[in-house]
């Protein structure tokens, strides 16, 4: 058929549509993962991960409510650094966690966002990643070359979060 719904204006020019299917294209890999760990059972309210006995109705992060602050050491561009949420505001924020540093799945998501960091800025929105590790770790995964397990260099921040509050705070 020559006649295709035209989609509507909002969504054609919406940088927020943009931001989705360049969140969505990076993503497309994890979905593969997370079938693999969808042994869940759902107990009302409640939501058990089978690896991790976890109550999602913790969280203290909320659909139309400001995310959590946090503040934190992360690894930018090889350096230790002091970072916080606040350090972006006015910005949109495309915060994502990863479970350990030198694993083999973890790179594939890391290195997908960090290799559009330039699409994302040019929707002026900033791209973190995060995990349980320390910054020293962060710095020793991002010095090791690709070819051999690593990130090499990121221009995406990784943020440590040792204490594991920010995790909770996101329900992860």
């Amino acid at each position: 058929c020559r006649h295709q719904r035209p989609k509507p204006h909002h969504l054609r020019t919406s940088t927020m549509a943009r931001l989705a299917l360049a969140t969505a294209a990076v993503l497309a890999a994890t979905l593969a993962c997370a079938a693999a760990d969808a042994a869940c059972r759902d107990e009302g309210d409640v939501l058990y991960s089978a690896r991790y006995l976890h109550k999602l109705d913790e969280t203290k992060a909320r659909i139309q409510a400001p995310a959590p602050a946090w503040s934190a050491k992360a690894v930018i561009r090889g350096e230790i650094k002091d970072l916080s949420l606040s350090d972006y505001l006015g910005k949109y924020v495309v915060f994502f966690f990863y479970p350990m540093d030198f694993t083999f799945v973890c790179p594939t998501e890391i290195l997908g966002f960090n290799d559009r960091a330039d699409e994302f800025a040019a929707l002026n929105t900033a791209v973190i990643g995060a995990s349980v590790d320390s910054e020293f770790t962060h710095v020793a995964w991002t010095k090791t070359p690709r070819e051999e397990g690593g990130l090499g260099e990121l221009q995406i921040p990784l943020v440590s979060d040792m204490t594991r509050k920010i995790a909770r705070d996101y329900g992860v």
